[in-house]
């Protein structure tokens, strides 16, 4: 009687302890989805003054440069944001 009474508050222990972890994963997906939706649409709306910055730079510089140059200006700006801003130019 008492090995299954063990058995059966293990069971308990690791069933509540899996639902715990599993809404502690949806929380922090809820958490990183929002920021990825915040995220993709402030890249939406790239300040005019980064636009204008690199067709100045594109009269100059070659694309890597120019590229360089605009993250050196702007640091917030990624990699990722300076080249779709370079395809818009």
């Amino acid at each position: 009687m008492f090995v299954s009474s063990l058995w059966l508050t293990i069971t308990v222990l690791f069933v509540v302890s899996s639902l715990l972890l599993h809404v502690a994963q949806r929380a922090r997906i809820r958490q990183l989805e929002t920021r990825l939706r915040q995220d993709s649409s402030a890249q939406d709306s790239m300040p005019q003054d980064q636009l204008d910055y690199l067709r100045e730079l594109a009269k100059t510089k070659d694309k890597v440069a120019a590229i360089k140059a605009l993250r050196k200006q702007y640091p917030e700006l990624s990699l990722i944001q300076a080249v779709q801003l370079w395809q818009q130019k």
